[in-house]
């Protein structure tokens, strides 16, 4: 159960594309290509250890630093498909924890950790983890600290296996981004990370019930470790008590991102189309297809998030990227506090 806790947040999320239906014809919100030369490298990789994975999408964002909300930090994305597989590669440049034991989120499970030597970095420390947990299957993520301020991912959903994916850490080119003095400064000062668990998953029975911040402005709790933040939410339905708010436009984002919903079908409304595309959601996770969002599949869709600061959802179709602050945890995206009403404002495009 998730307690009542006063936090605050920022978010950055992807416009995204694509239909459910035949609706071939919407024009995808922009998407800011990731930097040529991150894209190409990642390109090259991947292609050497899985050739049959084409590049998808790739873009670049501003974030919010883990460790300084005054300074900002770069995320490239780069996501590549097999059909309905997906390897992504992922770097955040800015104020975060190097990548360690420390950092690996709590429910997670550590499948290795390897040296392996990088161009122009030498040998460096990568942990291999798993995010699949008794709701389901999830990511296997290849996580490594390049330099002080610039950390890697590479990811696999149903795709390639921890063995593939420390060949392409090996095969990606040497990184040649730079950080700041400041940033460097920041780092070295920064504390072990210390994480709540007031959002996670525990054993036996869940006890039902949304994050409230008050009474009366119910909100989707982001805090403990990432891969459960979904799972303990209230459920979510066609005549639920929050089918109509900002907690439904998330749901409905991830449908998005898994191709199930089309864009222009995102109202923050939970209504026959959504709970259709729920279903197909369902069915293609291999869960019961009743279209109601309960603890079992809010539980599944959070085993497709990785990060920490900056948390990525990594759909077959797209991928959705948030950011939150280490000690404020509500959910945002476009700039607007996801929760179980419309106050204090819908997300776009609803």
């Amino acid at each position: 159960m998730v307690t009542p806790r006063k936090r605050s947040a920022t978010i950055l999320a992807f416009g995204l594309v694509t239909p459910l239906a035949l609706v071939l014809s919407l024009a995808a919100p922009a998407h800011a290509a990731a930097g040529p030369a991150f894209a190409r490298s990642a390109k090259k990789a991947v292609s050497a250890v899985a050739a049959s994975y084409s590049l998808k999408t790739s873009r670049v964002q501003s974030s919010v630093s883990e460790l300084d909300p005054a300074q900002k930090a770069t995320v490239d994305t780069a996501v590549f498909a097999s059909g309905n597989k997906i390897v992504g590669v992922q770097r955040v440049v800015g104020a975060s924890r190097q990548v360690s034991r420390a950092t690996v989120p709590g429910n997670a499970r550590v499948l290795s950790t390897t040296s392996v030597r990088r161009a122009g970095a030498g040998a460096r420390s990568v942990i291999v983890t798993s995010t699949a947990d008794k709701w389901g299957p999830g990511l296997t993520i290849a996580s490594w600290t390049e330099r002080s301020g610039v950390n890697y991912e590479v990811v696999s959903r149903g795709a390639v296996g921890a063995g593939d994916l420390l060949k392409i850490v090996r095969a990606l080119p040497k990184d040649s981004s730079t950080v700041s003095k400041k940033t460097l400064s920041r780092i070295a000062k920064a504390k072990p990370p210390v994480v709540s668990n007031v959002d996670e998953i525990v054993k036996g029975p869940q006890t039902s019930g949304p994050a409230q911040r008050s009474t009366t402005n119910y909100t989707v709790d982001g805090s403990g470790v990432v891969t459960d933040d979904w799972a303990n939410e209230a459920t979510l339905c066609s005549g639920c008590s929050y089918s109509s708010g900002n907690y439904t436009g998330m749901w409905q984002l991830v449908l998005y991102a898994d191709k199930k919903l089309a864009w222009s079908s995102i109202d923050c409304s939970f209504g026959s189309g959504t709970a259709s595309a729920t279903r197909s959601w369902q069915s293609a996770e291999g869960l019961g297809s009743d279209g109601i969002v309960g603890a079992n599949t809010r539980g599944r869709a959070d085993n497709y998030l990785s990060g920490n600061s900056t948390v990525t959802y990594w759909g077959t179709y797209d991928t959705l990227n948030f950011t939150r602050s280490t000690s404020n945890y509500y959910y945002y995206y476009g700039g607007t506090r996801l929760s179980y009403s419309f106050a204090p404002g819908a997300i776009s495009p609803c």
